[in-house]
């Protein structure tokens, strides 16, 4: 497949095309005939894209076997996208079939499969299935001709976003200098340091040389040039994990020396005692002392060398308090505005009045507009969350909150019923407005907008404040977003498909029903492949199971199907629908040659259309983490929308079963859909406010922010939900 097309079709829709010959006209010789042509859309549109009046034209008029090898490429790219496999649940006639089959029959149906270690699965003619309602299916995706300009922008987005990249990121990165040999990167703001570290690190291995205006710009300080060598060392550039370095040439050894020796020294023992194991291990190979003219590396490296140590910023401010001191611990750390945001929650928890509280939040005053703006938002929510979880009876409040550990691997963990202590409504209004006002200072320094519209629906969807972890998908959606499925959806079928990796490989598909406290309703898993029977009727089940294959050589699949109706009949306890997917061979995802899971919306019961339809689904996304259990999404069943989760779970149980992780599971669930986070919407208005003007209609905006496949006038610039990379590097 071609890597560039695969990128700009899952990102932007787009094609780009090779140059060709003068095209010539439709059913030429030379050209596919109208037969060809009409295979070509049918074939597309059968799972789910159709090519727009332009791509259709280029290609009924570009030579032949052009056209044909782009149109095999497009197919190919469609189907890894989508995840167009080989299909054969455990019971073919899903979801009939298991409903109409006595419990004996299931319990001896999979005996014989466990005993044989999966080499047998029950006999079984595949009845024929009606099709689906046409009308009912979602619009196919247009495909659009693009250029490698829009590639470029695509890449220069990513690498000046003001927040972490994720995996598949980095991945188009590397693909475009790979292809097309790198960026002129001086030319570039790069404010994220991991993104700078990254790019710097590929425009090195592509005969890219630092120069010293680089050097000023980019990497002034130590820890900036840690990331870089970690990146040149294909190690975690947020620095959560351990790097094993690699040698580097003497050319590299002087370059990196001659960076740290612009250093301010007296800055930078701070910044390299902070990260000594790593420096240690750098100094092994960069070998500073062979060259001593660079006195100010050397000095840094003897001091990491010597065990040598000076108290940080950071140290003084705990012991300031610890002691009571909350005031000249602020005042310590407003030097460092970024760290200075951060803290705010705990001096205020920490002061011993109300005056010191205010002068902590008067002196964040003076130096939020140099805070970076990620930082405001994620402050801003945090005392919005504040609010919202305050206990006005007590002195305590009680929060649930989710963590998610720095590093590549998305292992989240939450604490739930923590009591913290309570601060006044008043003082988090306060911090609140001050993050509007500074936000809106900095968005007023950027480029006009013009006039611009804002949908409702982009209020639903998180904006991303870290991709790190975020899995490769066919839409990247930022966790924590709400999608709604449409008013015609009545199932939701959720799939699995893994292929072995080393040995017998079992990956299991499972639903969690909790009620709206979060608590455990029921689930459906390899254990309990119904869930209740409803409209009086005992072979109908609300949630059905396609039933557990525990081996798969050559791919297998699972399935989950929920009956939203069904479902509210039959037990209206049930608020929230969890998506799960474990490991019970204990293989992590990411040693797997393929694992996916996703998701597709029905609107006929029962037999209707076959088991796997890619016109129908909505999301389909590759589990790639170091991880045994993953929590792909929750359902809502009163607001009828998905919340995006995209975790890996942390710790091991000694099963990896919905049984078994239920409950840190309801901990994780509840922590993400409670808790208040920067949406999409709610940036853009700010973003609006400061450098344009919000207008009531599409018609009249020069600038449209709605959801992916809405309509706007020529000469119109439509961000959708899925624009991440314009949304990181543009409005943040």
């Amino acid at each position: 497949m071609n890597k560039v097309n695969a990128i700009m079709m899952t990102k932007k829709n787009m094609v780009i095309l090779p140059e060709c010959e003068k095209h010539v006209p439709f059913t030429s010789a030379k050209t596919v005939s109208v037969a060809e042509a009409c295979t070509m859309v049918s074939k597309m549109l059968s799972v789910g894209y159709v090519p727009d009046a332009m791509l259709y034209n280029w290609l009924t008029t570009a030579d032949r076997t052009t056209a044909i090898d782009i149109y095999d490429d497009i197919m190919d790219n469609i189907k890894e996208m989508v995840g167009v496999r080989n299909y054969r649940p455990m019971y073919r006639n899903f979801p009939e079939q298991v409903m109409v089959m006595s419990d004996v029959e299931l319990f001896v149906t999979a005996i014989v499969h466990y005993l044989t270690s999966g080499k047998l699965v029950p006999m079984q003619n595949e009845l024929k299935r009606q099709g689906l309602d046409e009308s009912k299916i979602k619009k196919p995706t247009v495909l659009t001709i693009g250029k490698v300009e829009d590639f470029t922008e695509l890449v220069v987005n990513l690498i000046g976003a003001k927040t972490s990249t994720s995996a598949d990121d980095k991945n188009i990165i590397a693909t475009y200098f790979e292809v097309y040999g790198g960026i002129d990167l001086s030319s570039l703001e790069i404010p994220h340091k991991e993104n700078k570290a990254f790019a710097y690190a590929l425009a090195l291995k592509n005969g890219y040389v630092i120069k010293t205006n680089d050097a000023k710009k980019h990497f002034n300080t130590a820890t900036d040039i840690l990331r870089l060598i970690v990146a040149m060392s294909d190690g975690d550039v947020s620095l959560a994990e351990n790097t094993k370095f690699r040698s580097f040439k003497r050319a590299e050894r002087r370059m990196l020396l001659g960076m740290m020796n612009r250093l301010n020294e007296k800055n930078a023992v701070l910044d390299v005692q902070a990260y000594a194991g790593q420096w240690k291990r750098i100094g092994e190979k960069l070998h500073p002392a062979e060259y001593p003219k660079y006195t100010v590396a050397n000095n840094l490296f003897n001091h990491v060398r010597k065990g040598l140590h000076e108290d940080t910023i950071a140290h003084k401010v705990n012991c300031c308090v610890s002691k009571g001191k909350v005031g000249i611990a602020a005042e310590l750390i407003s030097s460092k505005p970024g760290e200075f945001a951060r803290n705010l929650d705990r001096f205020l928890r920490n002061a011993e009045s109300r005056v010191e509280a205010l002068g902590v939040i008067a002196l964040f005053n003076e130096v939020a507009t140099k805070v970076p703006v990620t930082v405001l938002l994620q402050v801003k929510s945090h005392f919005e969350n504040r609010i919202k979880d305050t206990n006005s009876n007590g002195d305590t409040t009680v929060q649930t909150k989710v963590y998610l550990p720095k590093g590549n691997v998305a292992k989240a963990y939450a604490e739930v019923d923590k009591e913290i202590k309570v601060i006044p409504v008043r003082l988090c209004k306060s911090i609140i407005d001050i993050c509007e006002n500074a936000i809106t200072k900095q968005f007023a320094e950027k480029e006009e907008l013009g006039k611009v519209y804002i949908s409702k629906d982009m209020y639903d969807y998180v904006m991303p404040m870290t991709q790190r972890s975020a899995s490769k998908a066919l839409k990247t959606i930022p966790r924590g977003s709400k999608v709604k499925i449409s008013d015609d959806t009545k199932i939701i079928r959720s799939f699995i498909w893994w292929k072995n990796g080393s040995g017998r490989t079992d990956i299991d598909l499972s639903a969690l029903m909790l009620d709206k406290d979060f608590n455990y309703v029921g689930h459906v898993s390899y254990t309990n492949l119904r869930y209740g029977s409803s409209y009086g009727d005992s072979s109908y089940y609300a949630s059905v199971h396609s039933g557990d294959i525990i081996d798969a050589p050559d791919g297998a699949s699972e399935f989950i199907d929920i009956d939203i109706d069904a479902m509210k009949k039959q037990n209206p306890n049930v608020r929230y629908i969890v998506t799960n997917v474990f490991s019970y061979t204990k293989q992590n995802f990411c040693d797997l040659p393929e694992c996916f899971a996703g998701w597709m919306e029905r609107s006929e019961l029962g037999q209707y259309g076959e088991i796997f339809d890619a016109r129908t689904v909505m999301n389909k996304f590759d589990l790639t983490a170091k991880g045994l259990a993953a929590v792909s999404m929750v359902f809502d069943m009163e607001s009828r929308e998905f919340t995006w989760v995209d975790l890996v779970m942390a710790g091991r149980n000694n099963l990896s079963n919905v049984e078994s992780k239920g409950n840190n599971i309801t901990k994780l669930i509840q922590g993400i859909v409670t808790t208040i986070k920067p949406s999409m919407g709610e940036v853009i208005e700010l973003n609006a406010k400061a450098r344009g003007e919000v207008v009531d209609t599409i018609e009249d905006a020069d600038v449209v922010f709605a959801l992916e496949g809405t309509e706007v006038k020529e000469g119109v610039t439509l961000v959708t939900q899925y624009d991440l990379d314009v949304l990181v590097s543009d409005y943040l």
